[in-house]
């Protein structure tokens, strides 16, 4: 009976062992991927990062993930990959290299680009160029070879810039000199005759099309040299300014590119224009705009003049024929005054407000002024008025250039005997023109016209100013118009 516990124990162990498991070569073998139609990738279900897509492989015939051409890591310049002659142009390298798949050896390299000796075994370059090789191409160019030049130059358009082997420092030359066939001719300003060979024609280019300058400055082309610069206009240069807080001391400086002081924390909300700053006034506790130094307009100083208590004779001013410094509305002109020596505005006759406007015709030769008392009486442009001293009005003449010319009388009848002419003088009056009465001021307000050839005259009965035509030129008969 003492054996009884150990016989259980026994039968439950061999029934445990004897239980159905799994087969033991199944535990040792890993799944292989499912098979997939040749070259079919599309239900294979495979999802790769955005730079890989799905590839089918040959060899193994499943799909796998590969890098996308252009995407894939950078190899060294020394390192060497064992890769497949597919995917070497999958491989990047840096500027300058290109890959490169070696059968021998089944890797890709990086190599630098230089002429390929199938593509190119007998390439020659000059000394500015040298070979450059362009995989994509599989063929081989002389570029140039860029410049280090110790000297700031700007080449103009149709011009490349050339180093001089001694001294290192570039200047510009034409690229294509221009021909003797090319036709003489002009260019707009800004612009010079440039040859293209590829037309074989000469046209007119425009001198620095990649330049750009401040608004101070204008591009400036210089057919010595061939080169573009930047120059200020003329008045817009930056001027010496001194310093404040050193009136003791003055210290003169020329900045070329004036910047903005730190705004003081009152003056924040202040807005300026672009060439000023706003500055706090410690008096008044308000802040102001002011000219940054080198932008604010420069004055005009005037010719320094000899003081009364200099030695010497002192002559007078002569007078200026002209001020053209001095800046007048259209109806005013410059006139220089020699009593106080300065020049001043004055109302050109006939523009100035509340007097009668007069027509203004240019003459072949110079005349007389109108006389005082005849200032509103309108002649035809080939008359003026005169007063009559005799008869004490104002009357039309004809001027010396434009009188009709006197025609001798003739006749069959050798009895009849003509009618002498009356010899005109110079005050003759007119007949049979009555004499008008003077213009009224009010006609030359707003809202009355008449015709060039008419002329408003105010009636005195109708209290209106009516448009009459001017001697000689109409049949006569006035034309009233609502003033």
């Amino acid at each position: 009976m003492q054996f009884q516990p150990l016989f259980l124990l026994t039968a439950w162990l061999t029934g445990i062992l004897a239980l159905p498991g799994p087969d033991p070569a199944t535990l040792s073998t890993v799944p292989k991927p499912a098979k997939t139609p040749t070259g079919d990738c599309s239900r294979s279900g495979m999802v790769c990062i955005a730079e890989m897509h799905v590839v089918y492989n040959q060899t193994t015939g499943t799909c796998g993930c590969e890098w996308i051409p252009g995407f894939g890591p950078v190899v060294p310049v020394t390192e060497r990959q064992e890769v497949d002659p597919k995917t070497c142009p999958t491989v990047r390298c840096k500027d300058n290299y290109h890959p490169v798949y070696y059968p021998g050896k089944t890797h890709c390299a990086c190599e630098p680009d230089y002429p390929d000796p199938s593509t190119c075994p007998t390439i020659k370059c000059t000394s500015s160029t040298r070979p450059v090789y362009h995989p994509e191409t599989k063929s081989c160019s002389c570029d140039p070879i860029p410049l280090e030049c110790p000297n700031s130059i700007f080449c103009a358009a149709g011009c490349h810039k050339v180093q001089d082997p001694l001294t290192k420092k570039c200047t510009c030359q034409v690229t294509n000199p221009i021909p003797k066939t090319c036709p003489q001719f002009k260019c707009l300003e800004n612009h010079h005759v440039v040859y293209h060979p590829d037309t074989d024609k000469c046209g007119c280019d425009s001198d620095c099309p990649d330049l750009m300058c401040i608004a101070e400055q204008r591009v400036t082309y210089n057919y010595t040299t061939n080169s573009c610069s930047c120059r200020y206009i003329p008045g817009l240069e930056p001027s010496p300014i001194q310093a404040r807080g050193e009136e003791t001391y003055p210290v003169i400086s020329l900045s070329p590119v004036p910047t903005k002081g730190i705004t003081p924390p009152a003056c924040s909300n202040i807005m300026c224009i672009s060439e000023k700053h706003p500055v706090l006034d410690e008096k008044t506790g308000k802040c102001t705009c002011e000219w940054i130094p080198g932008f604010g307009p420069i004055p005009i100083k005037s010719k320094p003049t000899s003081s009364p208590t200099s030695s010497g004779s002192v002559e007078p001013t002569p007078i200026k024929p002209s001020c053209p410094d001095t800046i007048c509305i259209s109806e005013q002109r410059p006139t220089y005054n020699p009593t106080t020596g300065k020049c001043t505005c004055e109302w050109i006759p006939g523009l100035k407000p509340g007097e009668p406007s007069t027509l203004l015709y240019s003459r072949a030769t110079p005349t007389r002024g109108i006389p005082a008392g005849c200032s509103g009486i309108m002649c035809i442009p080939e008359m003026h008025p005169v007063y009559n001293e005799t008869a004490g009005i104002c009357e039309c003449e004809w001027m010396d250039i434009f009188k009709p010319p006197i025609i001798s009388w003739t006749s069959s009848d050798p009895s009849a005997s003509p009618t002498p002419l009356p010899t005109p003088t110079r005050f003759t009056q007119i007949s049979p023109r009555p004499t008008l009465p003077p213009i009224e001021p009010s006609c030359f307000k707003p809202g009355t016209y008449c015709v060039p050839e008419m002329e408003p005259v105010f009636n005195a009965t109708s209290g209106k100013c009516e448009c009459e035509w001017i001697p000689g030129l109409g049949p006569g008969g006035p034309a009233t118009i609502t003033a």
